[in-house]
């Protein structure tokens, strides 16, 4: 285990932690202060609202982590490692190999089954709140 790369990642988890509660204890309850028009009413209406967004930590955490390997030379002196070249563009389509399709099949049945019985069990419910019938067998195609 390279050790600045275990620090980098200890900080990293941390502040992102640090973000999380701060987003949630306090940004959150915060209350900012709004004013729109309304069309319907022809009037401006003012009051105050929860913060809209949250707090993008992973974003500003990748950029102030990539900022400060670029800066501090992390890859020449403690030997981090970095991704140097990301190719453009997606991989040529080609078949999968028969052993690899043999491996996935069972829990590709078993998925599906599962997301087919949970779509239907999804379309009754809101067949049954907005009063309409559904068929799984139609549902399955």
């Amino acid at each position: 285990i390279n050790t600045a790369t275990f620090i980098i990642s200890f900080i990293s988890i941390t502040v992102l932690i640090i973000f999380r509660v701060i987003d949630r204890k306090l940004l959150r309850k915060l209350k900012v202060p709004y004013c729109f028009y309304s069309c319907t009413t022809r009037s401006w209406t003012s009051g105050k609202t929860r913060w809209p967004i949250p707090l993008p930590a992973q974003l500003i955490v990748v950029i102030v982590a990539t900022l400060i390997s670029f800066l501090a030379k992390l890859n020449d002196r403690f030997d981090v490692a970095i991704v140097d070249d990301i190719p453009l563009g997606l991989p040529p389509v080609t078949a999968p190999k028969m052993p690899y399709m043999l491996l996935i099949l069972q829990d590709a049945i078993v998925i599906s089954v599962v997301t087919f019985s949970v779509s239907v069990s999804l379309a009754q419910v809101f067949a049954k709140q907005f009063d309409y019938t559904i068929s799984p067998s139609q549902e399955f195609i």
